[in-house]
């Protein structure tokens, strides 16, 4: 081992589509960042991507998607949380929960606290992938700050993309 520290236990994680990004512009090793680290997204990062314009900075979000969920203990298809009612339109049909209790799904909530600050077409993946952190008690790594105070009011757990790595590496903050 290179004489970083590995963490006892492995920090389960929600990644937002902006930590994708942080990875890309950092040139950070993926395989640094998974080997303290369960990664999770959903179809919702994989949409998101895949609409980014750049077309050179999309094909990199691409790779580190890929390598990330590569692995089949990582399969997008077996170990990725269902999207749920709230941002089923934005995904891919299958990958989609339905209430089935007549509860308003905790992404509503979240959509609806993001809406108060700023409304932004964006808001529903958003919320899409906070609710289902937060639902499945993964720590959502993200560098949106509304969206971070949200998820931590509502009882959920996020860290920044910055302090993940400094956790990740060993290094205090």
């Amino acid at each position: 081992m290179s004489g970083r520290r590995v963490l006892s236990k492995r920090m389960r994680c929600m990644f937002d589509t902006t930590t994708f990004n942080r990875i890309v512009e950092s040139g950070l090793p993926v395989g640094f960042i998974m080997e303290n680290i369960e990664i999770f997204a959903t179809s919702l990062q994989w949409y998101e991507i895949n609409n980014t314009k750049n077309q050179e900075k999309r094909s990199k979000l691409n790779e580190v998607f890929i390598e990330i969920f590569s692995n089949p203990t990582r399969s997008i298809d077996g170990s990725v949380p269902r999207d749920e009612i709230l941002t089923w339109i934005k995904s891919k049909w299958g990958d989609s929960n339905w209430a089935d209790d007549g509860t308003k799904p905790l992404s509503w909530r979240i959509k609806e606290e993001l809406d108060k600050i700023e409304k932004k077409k964006n808001n529903v993946i958003d919320a899409g992938i906070g609710g289902i952190a937060v639902e499945n008690n993964l720590l959502l790594v993200t560098d949106d700050e509304n969206l971070r105070k949200i998820v931590e009011n509502i009882g959920g757990k996020s860290i920044r993309f910055r302090e993940l790595v400094m956790r990740a590496s060993g290094m205090t903050i």
